[in-house]
């Protein structure tokens, strides 16, 4: 009598690992991987998101992972530590009830849970809790210490610089800007759109190509989001009252008073 194979019987262990650095005090992805192969089944897959954050769920293996297990693949995702997985409620929880309809399990190592058990779903929802807290602590630091350049030290932030401009250094060695040759091309960009009737960012972008400026795009032309960025960037107004009450009313943060 021939035995039959169910789907149950053909599902595999999923051994994911993700790092986003290499960093001494890090815990390798090979290591991660190690660990949950010990823990898994012979027939395990790994799955592997070497150089990405854990801030959302676009990796490419974490995805080709939720594809086998709508396809009823898996059986266990086995992690070293949640959020290796995760480090955002929101991501986690739609992934997590993607298991649940596909009655899979999710193992994390490091601390010691399951979600075949209740305490380990209830412990699940309180790590995830606090791994997301330490995201967003980081963000704020990160966003704290960026207004500080500009508040307290009068820098530019240290984005790439606009079209027009090179970044560069003040005499006491702080990041600014200063103009290039593009500058007039810009000026030319305003000009254009301001004074032509019924002109379009299409037809400024054309119009620039062929006085012969060009773009950093590959074929060197400007297509109309080039532009746009272009003529909304407000490093290019002038700073007076009429701009700064603009953007008060647009509630933007502004780091100087109306009078500075």
């Amino acid at each position: 009598m021939t035995q039959r194979t169910t789907k149950q019987d053909i599902r595999k262990d999923a051994v994911y690992a993700r790092q986003s650095l290499d960093k001494k005090d890090s815990l390798s992805i090979e290591t991660q991987i190690e660990k949950g192969l010990a823990l898994s089944d012979e027939n395990a897959e790994v799955y592997k998101d070497k150089g990405y954050s854990g801030k959302n769920t676009e990796r490419p293996d974490l995805q080709r992972l939720k594809t086998e297990i709508e396809a009823d693949k898996i059986k266990r995702v086995i992690v070293y530590r949640l959020d290796r997985i995760s480090r955002n409620i929101a991501d986690f929880y739609q992934l997590y009830q993607l298991m649940e309809i596909h009655k899979v399990e999710f193992i994390s190592i490091s601390e010691n849970f399951d979600t075949s058990t209740p305490m380990g779903r209830a412990m699940m929802g309180i790590l995830i809790v606090f791994a997301q807290m330490e995201r967003e602590s980081i963000q704020e630091r990160v966003k704290d210490n960026y207004y500080f350049r500009i508040e307290e030290d009068g820098r530019w932030p240290g984005e790439p610089a606009p079209k027009g401009f090179d970044n560069a250094r003040t005499s006491d060695n702080k990041p600014t800007l200063k103009e290039n040759d593009d500058i007039e091309m810009v000026k030319l960009a305003f000009a254009m759109y301001a004074e032509e009737a019924n002109t379009s960012l299409a037809k400024v972008g054309r119009e620039l190509y062929e006085k012969g400026y060009r773009s950093n795009r590959e074929n060197g032309r400007f297509d109309s989001v080039t532009i746009a960025r272009i003529l909304q960037n407000p490093v290019y107004a002038v700073a007076d009252n009429l701009l700064y009450k603009y953007y008060k009313m647009r509630k933007a943060h502004i780091c100087s008073n109306e009078n500075t």
